[in-house]
């Protein structure tokens, strides 16, 4: 089952940029002006690789200064800026740390405007909404909400776990029953419906919520119709009921 995953999961994040940042500096396939660049940046690249086990281990303090310096990477291309930048933003939302993501909020909504597109533009409106609906800011989150849910098409998964971390089940269920007319979301939505998380990245909390949608009728006749839980035979015994995906840049 192919799906497009939403850029904000750390562990499948960093995997996917490690892999990135080496091809953007291997030798053959950098031009010769960027060689000192590239060198220059190695210790910042390596950070990549260090986070990963730090997010695993759930060492959050550690893992979010290795996300800071891997905001402040001299990369020249600025997309790979804005997916660092909203990767520190989504591992703090992700983890719980919402007074925390708080203060990065408006940074990351200048990157995504300046060098981002559609998708990280509208990735920065829900954790912002996400934020201020859970750290009790809530005239700021309703003034915020109806460009939010205009814009859900942009990133219909990750508008929906937003929803679902402002604790707002009815209305996520409705956008959800809403963007199934959309063929690409239809894979995300038997996806992220499994009863056994297909991700060994998908934030607990995230994946509690979809759980409870699942259990509400009008999204389980449509789970039904469109797909059905993946046996337990063809999950990998390693992942211990899951498998790990990958991330779109």
């Amino acid at each position: 089952m192919r799906t497009r995953r939403r850029l904000a999961a750390p562990l499948a994040a960093l995997l996917a940029l490690a892999t990135h940042a080496a091809a953007q500096t291997t030798p053959a396939a950098a031009p010769v002006q960027t060689v000192a660049h590239t060198a220059a940046s190695a210790p910042r690249l390596q950070a990549v690789e260090r986070t990963t086990p730090v997010v695993v281990d759930g060492r959050l303090d550690e893992a979010d200064r290795l996300f800071a310096s891997l905001n402040e990477a001299d990369i020249p291309n600025a997309g790979w800026r804005v997916s660092m930048i909203i990767n520190r933003l989504a591992f703090l939302v992700d983890s719980g740390q919402f007074e925390r993501a708080a203060p990065l909020l408006d940074g990351a909504e200048e990157a995504a405007k300046m060098n981002g597109n559609p998708y990280s533009r509208q990735l920065v409106r829900t954790f912002r909404y996400c934020v201020y609906r859970r750290t009790g800011r809530q005239d700021e989150a309703k003034a915020i909400r109806s460009e939010m849910l205009k814009h859900a098409d942009d990133a219909r998964t990750a508008t929906i776990d937003l929803l679902i971390c402002a604790g707002e089940l009815d209305d996520a269920e409705k956008l959800a029953l809403k963007e199934l007319s959309d063929e690409g979301f239809q894979s995300n939505f038997v996806w992220k419906l499994q009863r056994k998380p297909l991700s060994s990245d998908d934030n607990k909390f995230w994946s509690a919520g979809w759980a409870a949608l699942r259990q509400r009728p009008a999204i389980a006749k449509e789970f039904d119709r469109l797909g059905r839980d993946l046996p337990d035979h063809l999950l990998p015994k390693s992942m211990s009921g899951g498998v790990t995906s990958g991330m779109l840049m």
